[in-house]
């Protein structure tokens, strides 16, 4: 915030306004770094469930024994596999009622609501740069500051979100072992899903029938 307001443009900007860019800006780049992984149970009432108020985005769907759900395809019914949909901050599932587990991806809060950020020098680089593009378009649209600063600001935001793309997705050694091993699997077996992808990664050689 002080890196932000230090600018003449941006120094009567509102903290609540950053913070609503700043989680913006998250959730534009779905930063898996910049996010909590969480597990909830949900109360099943006529096929549907209240997700939770810091939902992101699903990561799976459990039964209350364990068993797998898949995403609805279609209309519910199709097979014998349980499945769901996520639509509105509802659940809704193909069980009637009952419980499920659900694992999630949440935006990190510390104890006065605001966003927790890692010690990220290129992600807070691009989140000031988030900011500085919102604020500039508003500003803009004021009549406040002429198109070259505006697209100065937009110019350099698409520069550090490429940067900040591209710094979150980079593969360790360890993840790059991890998919040649995948790739050396020659038949992906029809019941993955249901053991949670746990032998994927296990070589043809090594794995266990």
């Amino acid at each position: 915030m002080d890196n932000i307001t230090s600018h003449p443009l941006m120094k009567d900007l509102p903290d609540e306004t950053i913070v609503r860019y700043v989680v913006e800006f998250i959730r534009v780049m779905g930063c898996p770094y910049l996010m909590d992984e969480r597990t909830v149970d949900i109360e099943i009432d006529d096929h549907r469930g209240a997700l939770p108020c810091d939902f992101f985005e699903e990561v799976s769907v459990r039964g209350e024994h364990g068993e797998p759900f898949v995403t609805a395809s279609g209309t519910f019914g199709e097979g014998d596999t349980p499945s769901y949909r996520i639509q509105g901050g509802v659940i809704h599932t193909s069980i009637p009622c009952g419980r499920v587990q659900l694992s999630y991806r949440a935006i990190e809060e510390d104890d006065d609501g605001y966003p927790l950020i890692p010690d990220d020098s290129i992600a807070l680089r691009a989140m000031e740069a988030y900011v500085k593009k919102q604020w500039f378009t508003v500003l803009y649209d004021l009549g406040k500051i002429n198109v070259s600063i505006l697209l100065n600001a937009k110019q350099d935001y698409a520069w550090c979100a490429g940067q900040c793309h591209s710094h979150q997705h980079k593969v360790s050694v360890d993840k790059m072992e991890a998919i040649r091993r995948s790739l050396s699997t020659l038949h992906q077996r029809s019941n993955e899903h249901l053991r949670q992808f746990k032998g994927l990664s296990t070589p043809e050689a090594w794995r266990k029938h």
